[in-house]
């Protein structure tokens, strides 16, 4: 017995729904750096952007077990990731935000963080810098002018968040998910329509300073939107909620038999497996929007009985369930639970309830 994978994928639009707790999937785009091939990196959200040969994709160190890779710059050399966006139109209001891990390198370059600087002499004022200068403070640039946020920040060995909201010239920095200092742009309300496309890591091109970034550091979860980020919703993009299963088996009648492959991370496929025995016809995963603890037969539903349950079916040949988590930064903290279910034989009560997983939508 087998049920279509697209009637489950339909049903699970409702309880993802009801999960989504950081409304931040209206990013111009957004980049976990999870789908690289060769120098080509599609985005989470928006278009396909490129990279530089000589910066690598790195998988040591990550913030989450479940986030397996990140870029990091290059040793020496000039390097850049191209994000193929452009702000065609001026706009009073842009935000930013993105992770970085220095790797302890506290050298006095300047670190791109954000840019449309060409790199050719003086920064024109329709171009934008969002940079760390040589004092360690965040800069934003724009206009003809630049603010600096209130101290240093952190250039040690662990991960980090960085970002900036523009709105109407009043320019906040955030390092950690916290504000990091506030500034009005006098005589600047707009961010001016840019002429290069936005840039990670260096600037557009190398005609100018070289190297300017953390040798070696690293970079993750970098998001552009034309909209004034919530200082929750800052918090919530440092905090990086990592895509995580929890065990859980109400009273512990019933049989354990459930697990997690590997946690659902956004935009990826997240895949549970279930024991299977000679006699099982069908297993499945039944998903939910809220744990309980119900009896049910002779075992337990772990779930709440709510219309916006969703089933995925397979065949006990592998007793596996994938389900692809849509592209949506705003499903990211976002929790359900799951139970798997078994059936052992070709009448409805031979059921067999298994344990449940809690799941964190997550990097």
């Amino acid at each position: 017995m087998t049920l279509k994978c697209h009637v489950s994928l339909a049903l699970l639009v409702a309880p993802l729904a009801a999960a989504a707790q950081g409304p931040v999937g209206d990013a111009t785009f957004f980049h976990d750096f999870e789908d690289v091939t060769g120098n080509t990196i599609t985005a989470l959200v928006g278009p396909v952007a490129t990279k530089s040969a000589n910066i690598p994709v790195g998988s040591t160190g990550t913030f989450c077990s479940s986030s397996s890779q990140h870029i990091q710059s290059p040793a020496a050399g000039f390097g850049n990731v191209a994000t193929q966006v452009r702000l065609l139109t001026s706009t009073p209001s842009l935000s930013f935000s993105i992770l970085y891990n220095a790797r302890s390198d506290t050298s006095n370059r300047l670190k791109r963080l954000l840019t449309s600087f060409d790199g050719t002499g003086a920064l024109p004022p329709s171009q934008l810098i969002f940079d760390r200068v040589r004092g360690g403070q965040l800069r934003l640039t724009t206009g003809g002018l630049a603010v600096l946020s209130d101290a240093s920040i952190p250039e040690d060995a662990g991960w980090h968040h960085a970002g900036f909201t523009f709105s109407n010239g009043t320019v906040q920095f955030f390092v950690d998910g916290a504000p990091f200092g506030a500034t009005k742009l006098l005589g600047v309300s707009t961010i001016a329509a840019q002429t290069h496309d936005w840039h990670l890591v260096e600037d557009v091109f190398a005609v100018s300073s070289m190297e300017e970034y953390w040798r070696g550091g690293s970079y993750d979860n970098a998001g552009l939107w034309t909209r004034t980020l919530s200082g929750p919703e800052m918090a919530l993009l440092s905090a990086a909620p990592c895509a995580a299963c929890a065990f859980r088996n109400g009273s512990g009648i019933n049989p354990t038999d459930y697990s997690c492959v590997n946690g659902p991370v956004v935009g990826h496929d997240w895949m549970t497996t279930i024991a299977v025995t000679s006699q099982t016809a069908a297993t499945f995963v039944v998903l939910g929007a809220a744990p309980a603890t119900l009896p049910f037969g002779t075992g337990e539903f772990l779930l709440a009985p709510t219309a916006s349950l969703a089933v995925l079916g397979a065949t006990p040949v592998a007793g596996t369930h994938t389900v692809r988590i849509p592209s949506r930064v705003g499903l990211v903290g976002g929790r359900l639970s799951s139970q798997g279910v078994r059936l052992d034989g070709t009448t409805l009560d031979q059921l067999v309830l298994l344990n449940a997983q809690d799941v964190t939508l997550g990097f």
